[in-house]
């Protein structure tokens, strides 16, 4: 949904800028008057993007191709990873989802019957950041080697102290697979809340910056009309 509204915002403004702006600009163009500083500086942005169109768009994609290619290395992708991981705020999404994701394997394995050693190996490969898979794989070296799963996990410092928590809890009552459902269905809700508080801030901000994009463009417009009225009255 954000994707598709910032999409169609973009399409607005570039539409504006290319088909609409050059038109009405075109009759002030006609008249001998100095044009204000704002319309100037329109007419400069849409004769430029109506020339290098092509060239933006072209670059855009091979930057994308480019990106895509130089993902797939493995250490400019943990590279990447690692600096989404240690963004404020985007960290401690991407880091919650993946925790919940790793809880809720690991919840299903050991309810399975699954041993915690090899069900800490297979859960381990749902997570998609290597620098947290690398971490995680550390703490199941340290529980094979005898450690606790809460202290194991919890060295990593991905684990939020609540899941920290209901992992000793289960730990320590034999009911590790359930803990660990609770907790990965409890970073599902808190991810939802963020979600669903990220969404409603999303819209109302995109459409006060498109209105903004919009009043801009027409003041650059309007701006010469009035000056050729003060003109006329004077």
């Amino acid at each position: 949904y954000p994707v598709i509204v910032i999409a169609v915002a973009l399409l607005i403004v570039i539409a504006l800028m290319t088909h609409v702006v050059p038109q009405v600009i075109h009759v002030y163009q006609d008249m001998d008057q100095q044009l204000p500083m704002l319309t100037q500086m329109l007419v400069a942005t849409s004769d430029f993007l109506r020339e290098n169109m092509t060239t933006i768009l072209l670059t855009l994609l091979i930057s994308l191709v480019s990106f895509l290619y130089m993902y797939r290395v493995h250490e400019i992708r943990r590279g990447i990873q690692h600096m989404l991981l240690s963004m404020p705020f985007v960290g401690t999404i991407l880091t919650k989802l993946q925790v919940a994701r790793f809880c809720k394997t690991l919840s299903i394995l050991l309810m399975s019957g699954v041993e915690i050693i090899e069900a800490l190996k297979i859960a381990s490969n749902v997570i998609t950041f290597i620098p947290m898979k690398e971490r995680i794989e550390l703490a199941a070296q340290n529980v094979r080697e005898g450690a606790s799963v809460y202290k194991s996990l919890g060295g990593t410092g991905d684990f939020p102290p609540m899941t920290l928590q209901l992992i000793s809890s289960g730990e320590n009552s034999g009911k590790l697979g359930e803990m660990l459902d609770r907790s990965a269905n409890s970073l599902d809700h808190q991810l939802q809340v963020t979600f669903s508080v990220l969404l409603g801030l999303f819209e109302p901000l995109l459409i006060l910056f498109l209105g903004m994009v919009i009043l801009v463009i027409v003041l650059a417009i309007l701006l010469p009309i009035f000056d050729l009225n003060q003109m006329i009255t004077m």
